[in-house]
């Protein structure tokens, strides 16, 4: 295998770990952790046993055993004229108490592992909101060195509900490149919101490798080896 050859392999793998080549999507809701065996919270309502979330979704990009601890509870879907109940996120309070406005967090994973990874699109949906109440609840997103890269407001679904006063809110976070490694949903310090939120499912671009500076040193020494070689050998 000549030098050349071996360089251009260096290159495109290392451009392959920072870049990543997968762009599809991976969507789930609570039923995800139904699946996984985690128990139900009857909110509002201490956390049930075994019923932390922590790292059993994994899988789909997410982490939440990263900062707060989170749960799941039934709720009355609003997209129903009748008691119908669909599934929501909630987060634990410092009460150990799965509540109706405490947020949830969370660390983006390569799917399937306990590798962090990056993102650089990241949607929610939470909660179903009366129109007329001020729900104002945001969606933080961090890169790797937890540094705070935008704060993200909900836009209201239009989309018909049985319940025509209630849409719910969606936070989407789009990024030029993958470097959401960390989120934050729920209020602003000192808010409060006396008719709550759950979120009711997450959609994420599947994570790819946060690459380290080592990496990226690696990739440009391999670009600077290639230039040079190309100058001895211009065939």
């Amino acid at each position: 295998m000549s030098t050349r050859f071996k360089l251009w392999v260096g290159v495109v793998v290392a451009l392959g770990i920072a870049q990543g080549a997968n762009a599809s999507r991976l969507s789930f809701t609570p039923s995800e952790a139904v699946g996984a065996g985690v128990a139900e919270t009857s909110a509002p309502g201490a956390l049930a046993a075994g019923g932390a979330i922590g790292a059993n979704l994994v899988a789909f990009g997410v982490d939440f055993s990263y900062g707060r601890s989170e749960g799941y509870y039934s709720d009355i879907d609003p997209n129903s004229e009748n008691s119908d109940s669909y599934l929501a996120f909630c987060g634990i309070n410092f009460s150990g108490e799965c509540d109706f406005n405490t947020g949830i967090d969370g660390r983006i994973v390569l799917a399937g592992s306990a590798i962090g990874g990056a993102t650089s699109f990241l949607e929610l949906e939470a909660g179903f909101f009366d129109e007329d109440e001020d729900s104002n609840p945001l969606l933080r997103i961090f890169d790797r060195d937890h540094n705070l890269l935008d704060l993200v407001a909900g836009v209201r679904s239009t989309s018909p509900t049985g319940q025509q006063q209630y849409a719910p809110l969606i936070f989407t976070a789009l990024r030029n490149g993958a470097d959401i490694a960390f989120f934050d949903f729920g209020l602003s310090d000192g808010d409060d919101d006396e008719q709550g939120f759950g979120v009711n499912s997450i959609t994420l671009e599947n994570p790819t490798a946060v690459p380290i500076p080592g990496t990226l040193g690696l990739v440009g020494l391999g670009l600077l080896a290639l230039g040079a070689i190309r100058r001895r050998n211009p065939s």
